[in-house]
């Protein structure tokens, strides 16, 4: 392209691309083809309803990362596929009774589990900048409801094409996840259960 004419500067281009065969943003966008140009051995199970679409740009795992703040899902290696699971897993497994150990150094030695609360921070955001697909894919910023909480960063740049509605649901589950995450529980357990993988459910 001669840019004569642009003043010797690469001129801004724009392009629309129409789908011929649209499923509809309840159908959810399928990653499946994204993860078989890169790997053989991968079950994807990643529902992603209510997307209509997903701007790719950089490799697969730079997209995943941009995609996990709103959508998080597990990573499981020990089968033998990668499996890239949803949250939550499909069944809820109970816990036995913690195991208490003898040992010095051990966490709760005297319950078999330990109990922590940290700080909040800004690992999570409550807001959402999203492509807004009722106002011809133009970036949109939906806000958690409620009142902010302590510590939260900037918005969250997901690269998918979704409803304003849509949108605000995923950035009040990112606010519920912020307040839920600062807790955590280590339990001691003396049984090898193999359906308690990456991202399971357990009580």
């Amino acid at each position: 392209m001669q840019l004569a004419d642009f003043g010797n500067r690469i001129p801004t281009l724009s392009f629309e691309v129409i789908g011929t065969e649209d499923a509809g943003p309840d159908v959810g966008v399928d990653l499946r083809p994204l993860f078989a140009e890169v790997l053989d051995d991968v079950e994807v199970a990643l529902p992603l309803d209510g997307i209509a679409g997903l701007s790719c740009e950089g490799t697969l795992a730079d997209t995943l990362a941009k995609i996990a703040p709103a959508i998080p899902f597990d990573c499981d290696v020990s089968g033998d596929v990668l499996s890239i699971r949803g949250r939550p897993a499909a069944a809820v497994i109970a816990l036995g009774e913690p195991a208490i150990s003898v040992a010095d150094d051990a966490f709760g030695s005297q319950q078999g589990y330990l109990r922590r609360r940290r700080a909040a921070t800004a690992t999570i955001p409550a807001s959402l900048r999203y492509y807004d697909l009722d106002r011809d894919y133009q970036p949109g910023l939906q806000v958690a409801p409620g009142q902010a909480g302590p510590g939260q960063s900037g918005p969250a740049d997901v690269p998918l094409v979704m409803s304003a509605g849509r949108a605000r649901d995923l950035a009040a589950d990112m606010a519920r996840r912020s307040a839920t995450s600062v807790q955590s529980l280590a339990w001691r357990s003396a049984e090898l259960n193999p359906a308690i993988t990456s991202g399971a459910m357990v009580t």
